[in-house]
Formats: structure tokens, C-alpha cells, sequence
């Protein structure tokens, strides 16, 4: 049994008393602390997209990469050391756990301000999740062994790269949603314009420098048009923009604008139409 002193209990200098202390715990071999609305949030999209998530860790940061079983969809997350309250990693370490129960995990743990920190366990078998609230919660996720690497980001041209508020494109793909199961997003001059059209009606939103287009970069006038199943479940309220880049008839990306240098981007391929309605 070890004794706790309390500091200001000890006894006084020449009082023949010996006292035991711990010995000081190993360094982990990993360990991540950040606000957990940010960790929530990624582990939201991964679980919409993929059953088993992967996560490599190593001093540069963590990296995360997940492409849906039909792969039309990836999400790309990168998180680097300043990204972070704190940071260990002990070499490179792959970090597979299953998505739906680290999304749970998450939901119970990161409230609003809250920190919430991951580390693997002493023998490298399980994540530990520990949230600092109102109470202190720990749980222990068993790892899963998936002897894998982490996907390429696709490399597509693009021709216009818009920046919007989030709050804004979330709802125009839910008001698209309304109609249709596919959007058509345009870019011209005059700004950009989702578009969709179904048996329940058509709905046209425009996003205007008038409005809320933030930035606009046109080489040249596109359209493309896009899956809403997919773009509903990878539109989260992440950061205060989001920028969108696409080409005609290509896959379009979604970042968000994170602070303290995290990336998060989401690539999708368009449906290979030339119209929805």
C-alpha cells in the first residue's frame, strides 16, 4: 500500500517519520488530449462512412483516411500536434477501433467545453477514453487488428474553389434534400447555385457575393451533380466556413476551415449525368 502525504500535513523538519511515494507511471506510448466537440465530430463522420477506423499517430500528429464500401465517398483527417491540449506518441502507432462504438463513446463523453483525452492501454490492446467534465469518465475501447494503410487522397483537377458558411450549406443540401436525392451545384460568374429537382418539386438556392458567397475562385463556369444521401451525412456544423471545390463532372471537396491547423476534407464522386430532372 502506498501512503499519501498531503503537502501540507508532512511533517516538520527533524520528525523521524518515513514516508513511501510512488513510483513515477511509464510514459504512454500514446496520448491525445483536445476539446471534445472536435473529437465527436470526427468520429460522427467516420462512423456514417465505415465500419472499422483507422487511425495512424506518430510525432508529426494523426492522420485518419475512410473511403465507404462503394468508394465513391473518402474523408481525410489530419490533426497535428498543435491541434492538440497535449501530445505523446512513442513512434508510429495504428489505432483501429470500431467506428459505431467510438462514436457512442463519444456521445456519452464530449459535452460542451469539455476535454477529452486517448490513450492506449499499457500493453497496446485497448483505447482508452477518459472525459474531464463535471465528473471524470473513463472508457477502455478493445483495439481491432487490421493490418492495413491509410488511402490516398484523390488528386482531380479543379476549377472553382467557393468558401461559404457551414451553416448555410448545411441547409441548402437540406433543402435540396427536400426534393430530390441529388443536387446539382453550379459555379458561374455571378456565384454559385445548388439546384434540385424531383417528383415532390424542384428548389434552385443561389449563393451570391450579395449573400453569403465569402470567397470565390472561377477558372472557368462548372456544374456537377452530387449524391444528397452522401453529402447529408458529411454535412456537420465543424467549423464557421466551408470551402467547396469541384470541375465539371468531377468529384467535388468539401474542407472545412478548422483552427490550430486541423484538416478536415471530404471528397465524393458526382453522379455521371448531365441532369437531375
Amino acid at each position: 500500500m502506498v501512503e499519501v502525504v498531503d503537502e501540507d500535513s508532512a511533517p516538520a523538519s527533524g520528525e523521524n517519520k518515513s514516508t513511501v511515494s510512488a513510483a513515477s507511471p511509464a510514459a504512454p506510448k500514446f496520448r491525445a488530449e483536445a476539446d471534445g466537440g472536435l473529437w465527436r465530430g470526427i468520429a460522427e463522420l467516420l462512423s456514417s462512412l465505415v465500419e472499422d477506423a483507422l487511425f495512424v499517430a506518430n510525432a508529426d500528429g494523426i492522420r485518419v483516411r475512410a473511403m465507404d464500401e462503394s468508394k465513391v465517398s473518402l474523408l481525410s483527417v489530419e490533426m497535428p500536434p498543435a491541434a492538440f491540449e497535449s501530445y505523446t506518441c512513442q513512434g508510429e502507432r495504428k489505432i483501429c477501433v470500431q467506428a459505431y462504438t467510438l462514436r457512442d463513446v463519444m456521445r456519452r463523453c464530449a459535452g460542451n467545453g469539455e476535454k477529452v483525452e486517448l490513450e492506449l492501454s499499457e500493453d497496446g490492446s485497448r483505447l482508452r477514453v477518459r472525459a474531464r467534465g463535471k465528473v471524470l469518465k473513463t472508457f477502455s475501447i478493445p483495439l481491432l487488428n487490421l493490418d492495413s494503410e491509410l488511402v490516398k487522397e484523390p488528386k482531380v483537377p479543379v476549377s472553382v474553389r467557393a468558401t461559404i458558411p457551414t451553416e448555410s450549406f448545411i441547409n441548402n443540401i437540406k433543402d435540396a434534400a427536400t426534393v430530390s436525392e441529388y443536387v446539382k451545384i453550379k459555379a458561374t460568374n455571378d456565384g454559385l447555385e445548388f439546384a434540385a429537382s424531383g417528383e415532390k418539386g424542384d428548389v434552385s438556392i443561389p449563393v451570391t457575393r450579395d449573400d453569403d458567397l465569402l470567397m470565390m475562385d472561377l477558372q472557368e463556369e462548372s456544374h456537377a451533380t452530387y449524391s444528397l444521401n452522401y453529402l447529408q451525412k458529411m454535412a456537420a456544423l465543424l467549423s464557421e466556413t466551408v470551402t467547396i471545390s469541384f470541375a465539371t463532372n468531377m468529384p467535388i471537396c468539401i474542407e472545412y476551415n478548422m483552427e490550430k491547423g486541423v484538416r478536415i476534407a471530404y471528397w465524393l464522386a458526382p453522379r455521371v449525368e448531365e441532369d437531375i430532372g
